[in-house]
């Protein structure tokens, strides 16, 4: 009797207890998915592989939000399988070698690698933009390859206008190089960073050969554009005039799209980049080149804003 009062008692107790356990763990389990899904998303310090030694934008210009764009299998996207993103604020915290290009999924539809972030800076938008450019050029040895846009008279004052820049860089990979494609906005400016299978030297000397193509191809009657003149002004210039310390036939003058106002006149910037042995070019220095007169007026440094008169 008291054998089966007691088999009734245990059995009474794990109809009690495992019913209990069951859903602590599930309420544990509940717990758990949701501080992996409430972890912040912390944007990369880096574009690429570290080796690249490329710091992304909010390294260099400070706290972002941000929102990721870039591409992603179908199997992956969001945690929760809408393959929406999410804005976030960026944080300084943290390591986030996972945003790298070395992800699975981050490639185009050519396989090459590539990254999408689009920064809301508010005002701050053309500063940002101008600095971060303003590193590529001068502390990674980018080449600027924006080309001047042509003005639409027909497009309405009120639609959103898109400022697109393109910049090139040598990659540690041998067989590749780094592209830049930053295209801004009022308040915000997204870049697209990819890695293209193709050798920085030789993708440099077929810049080159294009370049010389087109110099043979021009014609006298065929017109300039205001940035063509301006470059070729500075091109014409003698060493000592230009105030550099090599021959003048040893650099690439390239015009930037935009105008600086200084002292209420227009002028454009040509920057200097000086070709080396092995095809690549380093930023030297830029000028100032007056709109109206074609007078190349200054020597100028991009990231101070300060001015060298020429005489």
């Amino acid at each position: 009797m008291f054998k089966n009062v007691k088999k009734k008692t245990v059995v009474i107790m794990m109809a009690i207890i495992l019913p209990v356990a069951a859903a602590a763990l599930v309420c544990t389990f509940l717990v758990v998915k949701k501080d992996e899904k409430e972890k912040p998303v912390l944007p990369p310090e880096y574009y690429f592989a570290k080796a690249d030694e490329l710091s992304s934008v909010t390294d260099i210009v400070g706290e972002r939000s941000f929102e990721d764009l870039s591409p992603r299998e179908e199997a992956s996207g969001s945690p929760d399988g809408t393959g929406e993103t999410q804005i976030q604020e960026s944080s300084e915290e943290g390591n986030t070698e996972a945003a790298t290009a070395e992800e699975p999924g981050n490639t185009d539809k050519e396989g090459l690698s590539v990254e999408k972030y689009r920064y809301i800076a508010g005002e701050n938008t053309p500063t940002d933009v101008k600095e971060y450019i303003a590193y590529l050029t001068e502390k990674k040895n980018f080449i600027d390859l924006t080309q001047e846009e042509e003005e639409d008279e027909e497009e309405p004052e009120e639609e959103k206008k898109t400022y697109t820049y393109k910049l090139a860089g040598p990659s540690h990979d041998s067989d590749a190089y780094l592209e830049i494609i930053i295209e801004a906005e009022d308040d915000s400016f997204t870049v697209t960073a990819l890695k293209k299978g193709e050798a920085w030297n030789s993708y440099v000397t077929q810049l080159w050969d294009e370049e010389k193509k087109k110099n043979r191809q021009k014609t006298p009657e065929e017109p300039k554009s205001t940035m063509q003149i301006a470059e070729e002004k500075v091109r014409s210039m003698s060493q000592e005039a230009l105030k550099l310390q090599e021959p003048v036939d040893t650099y690439s003058f390239v015009c930037t799209p935009g105008l600086i106002k200084l002292e209420d006149k227009d002028f454009y910037r040509v920057s200097a980049y000086k070709k080396k042995e092995n095809g690549t070019m380093i930023y030297e220095c830029a000028y100032l080149v007056e709109c109206a007169s074609r007078k190349v007026s200054y020597k100028y440094n991009y990231v101070t804003e300060e001015t060298e008169l020429l005489e």
